[in-house]
């Protein structure tokens, strides 16, 4: 995990809201290294928070749709051009908006009822 406080670029992919409070789904580099992460996006949260997170994301299957993002082809490239391209400049609307449409994608294609 990268430290939000450490970073050049985060882009937020996704806001959730969960008891009230949001948690963000985001790309985060520090010039170092990039990776795509989730966290609350409020101050005063505590490892109870997490915890409560952890638990809904996992009950709700959350956890698995974000972890197929993470491992789909696009978002490894995605990621693997941004370290091969060592972070020279921030990350260009259009490909941005790959890693959004991809995000959307899987978003969809796990989360929307089939009707048939």
């Amino acid at each position: 995990m990268i430290d939000p406080q450490e970073a050049k670029s985060v882009i937020e992919i996704e806001r959730f809201c969960v008891n009230g409070n949001d948690w963000v789904l985001y790309y985060i580099d520090n010039e170092e290294d990039c990776n795509i992460q989730i966290s609350p996006d409020f101050d005063g949260h505590t490892n109870a928070h997490v915890t409560v997170w952890g638990r809904y994301m996992k009950a709700e299957g959350l956890d698995d749709l974000v972890h197929k993002f993470i491992r789909s082809s696009v978002t490894q490239r995605w990621l693997r051009n941004r370290r091969t391209g060592k972070f020279k400049s921030n990350p260009r609307p259009s490909t941005v908006k790959k890693l959004i449409d991809n995000w959307n994608k899987f978003k969809n294609k796990y989360t929307t009822i089939q009707i048939s």
